[in-house]
């Protein structure tokens, strides 16, 4: 398979052990999602398709009003496209071109903050203060639990379809069936800001805030690891690997956590001070993206720069990651 890389200048592909530049673009590079047609890549102003077998890219932009919007979040429910911007939700239309999801002024409007499409095919869509339920096209639920507003950042679903919320402001949530749970510091939970959540695979959850790692299992939080252990207290990134293995990405490196101790991967010391934006486990392999470019980890391997200076330095920061198989 190929991993596709998004960046300032445009998206890269790692292709026998090298990242090539691929496709260069005259604007950033945000989200990604791969569709039948090509990739579809989230842009400032639109949203552009790349084609494979060296076709050029097609550019389409949101509507005028919206050329200044950033696209970071791209989803697919019902045969339907989905862009969260800065600036509002938008779909695109059966005959091709985007529209704002005028059907609700809130989500019309406002910045998309997260876009999830759970097991049952519902897209939840979570903006600054509220998070909304959208099926068949339509807005089927909102949640509207906290008094400030949700604020969610991070969305998980787990093996038992419980619906796991990380907010900034609000700590945790979990919706099952239509109900509601508030997960707080009275339960253990370290901090209020969430910023990810990964399934442990045995009905918990573990939790990145700002003050490092903790666990949910049984109704319960139990820290694990202060954010005074870590090269910086915030948790961005969560990657469950092979092996039991848990890598937490913080805006100061990389570090594992496994069979309840926290190490430094091997070959992670190059990546002490960099922001790690995206870990993506993809077979034998394992990606991360950072500030400092991307680099690969295989099994009896360290992790290693995947063609270190490849890319101009403004596009060193890797925005997000993508395998495919093809």
């Amino acid at each position: 398979g190929r991993l596709h890389a998004s960046h300032a200048g445009g998206v890269s592909v790692v292709e026998d052990d090298e990242l090539r530049l691929r496709y260069p673009l005259p604007r950033p590079a945000h989200a990604l999602l791969a569709r039948p047609e090509g990739l579809l890549v989230g842009s400032r102003g639109g949203l552009y398709t790349l084609p494979g077998a060296g076709g050029e890219p097609q550019f389409e932009p949101l509507p005028a009003e919206a050329e200044s919007a950033t696209v970071t979040r791209l989803a697919e429910e019902g045969g339907r496209l989905w862009a969260g911007t800065s600036a509002g939700l938008f779909r695109r239309r059966p005959e091709g071109g985007w529209e704002r999801f005028e059907a609700d002024p809130e989500l019309a409007r406002s910045a998309i903050e997260a876009l999830h499409v759970d097991a049952a095919g519902s897209l939840w869509v979570a903006t600054t203060t509220h998070l909304a339920r959208l099926r068949g096209g339509e807005v089927h639920e909102w949640v509207r639990e906290a008094p400030v507003g949700l604020s969610v950042r991070a969305i998980a679903e787990d093996h038992e379809g419980n619906l796991w919320l990380g907010s900034q402001t609000e700590s945790l949530f979990r919706l099952w069936d239509g109900l509601v749970s508030r997960l707080t510091e009275l339960d253990g939970l370290a901090d209020p800001f969430v910023w990810s959540l990964e399934d442990d695979g045995r009905g918990g959850v573990f939790i990145g805030s700002n003050s490092g790692l903790s666990h949910y299992q049984a109704g319960r939080v139990r820290p694990l690891v202060e954010g005074s252990a870590l090269p910086d207290a915030a948790v961005y990134e969560l990657a469950r690997l092979p092996g039991d293995r848990l890598w937490l990405g913080t805006r100061g490196g990389l570090r594992e956590w496994t069979g309840g101790r926290l190490s430094r991967p091997a070959g992670a010391e190059a990546l002490e001070g960099a922001q790690i934006n995206a870990i993506v486990a993809a077979g034998p392999v394992t990606w991360v993206g950072s500030s400092r470019g991307l680099f690969r980890h295989r099994a009896g391997e360290g992790l290693q720069p995947v063609a270190e200076g490849a890319l101009e330095p403004g596009a060193q920061r890797i925005r997000a990651l993508l395998p495919l198989d093809a």
